[in-house]
């Protein structure tokens, strides 16, 4: 009789420990499906420019094309090949409007600047701008000649001697739309 009560109790022991371990697993399983992923937004630039200068992403959380210096990133570029800038947004920052500057010098400071794509990245989702579309995601700047080769997929923003103006590119339609649908 006793034999029988020890092997009872041992079996269900046994029963409610195996129990407990599913429990926990299904309970580490739905935390790590409900945590909240992170948005980690960044800006890949590959670009060359024939002088030093650095390159800004200016932002905005709210849409307006309002982009203040509190909201941009730099990167510094050096004269001679092609490289990649990358502008990695602040923890939890997720813009909804993007401005590139495209150098701070002007006139005979300021250098050709061959642009072969933009990147943005958001939750694991990207889009890829080539050179060559540049103008259907951002506002052309009427101040600054560029050169579209198509068959390369590049834009060559030519230097200025004549003005003042930097190399500056508001968003169009396009990249907003763009944007909204990566941090969907």
């Amino acid at each position: 009789m006793k034999t029988r009560i020890f092997i009872l109790a041992a079996i269900l022991s046994l029963g409610v420990i195996s129990c407990k371990k599913d429990a926990d697993t299904k309970t580490t399983e739905t935390s790590a499906e409900t945590a909240e992923v992170k948005p980690d937004f960044k800006v890949e630039v590959d670009a060359a420019t024939d002088k030093n200068d650095d390159f800004a992403v200016y932002y905005t959380e709210d849409g307006s094309t309002n982009f203040t210096a509190d909201k941009a990133l730099w990167a510094g570029i050096k004269a001679g090949s092609e490289q990649k800038l990358m502008f990695q947004f602040p923890d939890g920052i997720v813009p909804k409007a993007l401005r590139l500057d495209f150098g701070l010098k002007t006139k005979e400071n300021q250098g050709n600047v061959l642009l072969k794509k933009v990147k943005i990245t958001c939750y694991n989702k990207d889009f890829e701008i080539k050179g060559s579309d540049f103008f259907t995601y951002f506002v052309k700047n009427d101040s600054i000649d560029t050169q579209i080769d198509a068959a390369a997929g590049t834009i060559t923003f030519k230097q200025n001697l004549k003005s003042n103006s930097a190399a500056l590119y508001y968003p169009g339609a396009e990249l907003n739309n763009a944007i909204a649908k990566l941090i969907k």
